[in-house]
């Protein structure tokens, strides 16, 4: 009896989480006339089919293929597979390789023929659906209408904007303390204290407010407060191997504008100074300007609220939750040089000492050992188990072949001895084999002399040839302002054992490169903690 594994999935906004449900309840009730078993279901809901990087579902059905879990793949239609021509192709002979049929409901079985035309028809379907979707689009914009998306201070019923006057009170009250001279920082964090809520619900930030002038985003740039509907501002495109969207600016030539004054939310005098005073300053999208690389940009934490703390004035690290939201209340800053310098003070003279590597190994060595008695013990049940269940089907086998059972019986406890053997299978091949490890004697003596290489290169004023090998060592520093009668911050060094082996790959036998990367970055030395 074929094993058949089926395959659901909707993508449509006229669709709910229902239509993947029914598509299968739709494909079982057909099973038996067929005379298949159903062993696995996969589905993938609310997500497009013109990639599948993007479908985790599909995603385990190709996975459970290679493993022999099934002999059918079986669907409602083919597009449900896939409507890109390539993936349908590519899919189909992964399938094929793997010996196992793909049937659909409306087309039956699926040959070599069937689907690339298919594949060809439903990716003329999509170019198709593109097209008419922004014809659409277009057409609602002209009359003033959604062209699809969201604004802040607006809400939509049937494509037709609607003012929401508190959230355009929220608009006016930004622009307006922006023309006042205040800066969008303070703006953000002046909306926090009030617990007003941001676009998407959260806290606001500088960014939000901001946003980018080329295409109107932010609250500062929108044209639909100054009462003209801008679309087609940008264009949308996939990346054929990662299924991540990414956007283009489109040429101004290109946007479709049109008034809409009933949507105004502010004077034009107020929208003109705004613009005005955003060109004055040089009005760049946050995060264009290229700053040199910091030694601990993005490793420094905040100690009260655990935030990123970045340069600010270009010679000062402070919290960014603090200056951009104005939610913590850490409003202390240090030196970029001060915090550099002591912090690989610290790395010499705390984390170099030999005890505390040596007492690091140790216990490297100890939760990896661990680790692996309990991943070859638990491989172990599950092989166990395999080896039951596989007794049990052919002993029920032995029983039909002798006529002790009939084919009724036969079958009932077939099915559910094959989904168990299945289930132990699928998990059998996802446990990797524990890695072997043995710390290599030079260890201690490699990393002295990588930390001290790094000081006199630092010393030299070489930053950029000694930022990659002293960042791959911490995995975070944590600074907490004064508290008190104290007046200096308190640093704790999180360093990264993990990483240290990683370093000495290429110079220590190949033991050591392996146990390292099985470990990852969650392994590290004991926080050692100093105070400035």
């Amino acid at each position: 009896m074929p094993r058949v594994a089926l395959y659901a999935r909707y993508s449509s906004d006229q669709q709910n989480a229902r239509s993947a449900e029914d598509q299968l309840a739709h494909l079982r009730a057909s099973l038996e006339a067929r005379g298949w078993t159903e062993v696995a279901s996969y589905k993938d809901e609310a997500i497009s089919g013109a990639n599948v990087m993007t479908r985790p579902g599909l995603l385990r059905l190709l996975a459970d293929a290679q493993q022999g879990t099934f002999d059918i793949v079986f669907a409602e239609a083919l597009d449900r597979i896939s409507r890109d021509q390539a993936d349908t192709a590519q899919i189909f002979k992964t399938l094929q390789f793997y010996g196992v049929e793909l049937h659909t409901s409306s087309e039956g079985l699926i040959n070599t023929i069937q689907a690339g035309f298919a594949g060809i028809m439903n990716q003329l379907f999509l170019s198709q659906l593109a097209d008419k979707t922004r014809r659409g689009q277009v057409a609602n914009v002209k009359a003033g209408k959604s062209g699809g998306g969201k604004c802040y201070g607006y809400r939509t019923e049937a494509s037709i904007y609607a003012i929401v006057p508190e959230e355009a009170d929220v608009v006016r009250r930004i622009l307006t303390a922006y023309d006042e001279g205040k800066s969008p920082r303070s703006i953000a964090a002046a909306l926090n204290a009030d617990a007003v809520p941001s676009p998407r619900g959260g806290e606001w930030t500088a960014a939000t407010i901001n946003g980018d002038r080329r295409v109107g985003d932010g609250i500062l740039h929108q044209p639909l407060y100054a009462g003209e509907l801008v679309f087609n501002r940008r264009r949308y495109r996939k990346h054929p191997e990662t299924g991540r969207r990414s956007s283009i600016i489109n040429p101004p030539d290109q946007w479709v504008r049109v008034p809409t004054p009933d949507l105004r939310l502010v004077d034009d005098a107020l929208w003109q100074r705004v613009q005005t005073r955003k060109a004055e300053l040089g009005d760049k999208p946050l995060g264009s300007r290229k700053r040199p690389r910091r030694l601990l940009a993005g490793l420094l934490r905040c100690g009260l609220c655990g935030g990123s703390m970045t340069v600010q004035g270009g010679e000062r690290f402070g919290c960014s939750a603090h200056r951009e939201r104005g939610t913590c209340s850490n409003s202390r800053t240090i030196k970029v040089a001060q915090v550099d310098e002591q912090v690989l003070q610290g790395v010499r003279d705390h984390l170099l000492q030999p005890a505390t590597i040596e007492h690091s190994m140790r216990a490297y060595q100890a939760e990896l050992a661990a680790g692996s008695a309990q991943a070859i013990s638990h491989r172990s049940s599950v092989e166990r188990a395999l080896q039951d269940v596989e007794g049990r089907l052919q002993r029920l086998l032995d029983l039909y072949e002798r006529d002790v059972i009939g084919l009724d019986t036969f079958r009932e406890r077939l099915t559910g001895i094959e989904a168990k053997r299945d289930g132990l299978r699928t998990e059998l091949a996802g446990l990797a084999m524990p890695p072997t490890y043995s710390v290599h004697p030079k260890a201690v003596e490699h990393y002295r002399s990588l930390v001290e290489d790094l000081h006199a290169t630092l010393a030299a004023n070489d930053a950029a040839a000694a930022c990659e090998a002293f960042r791959g060592l911490l995995d975070r520093v944590v600074a907490t302002p004064p508290s008190g009668d104290s007046k200096t911050f308190e640093l704790e060094i999180h360093g990264r054992l993990a990483a240290l082996l990683s370093t000495n790959k290429n110079t220590l036998p190949e033991t050591f490169g392996k146990g390292a990367a099985v470990m990852g970055a969650g392994t590290g030395f004991e926080p050692v903690t100093f105070r400035l």
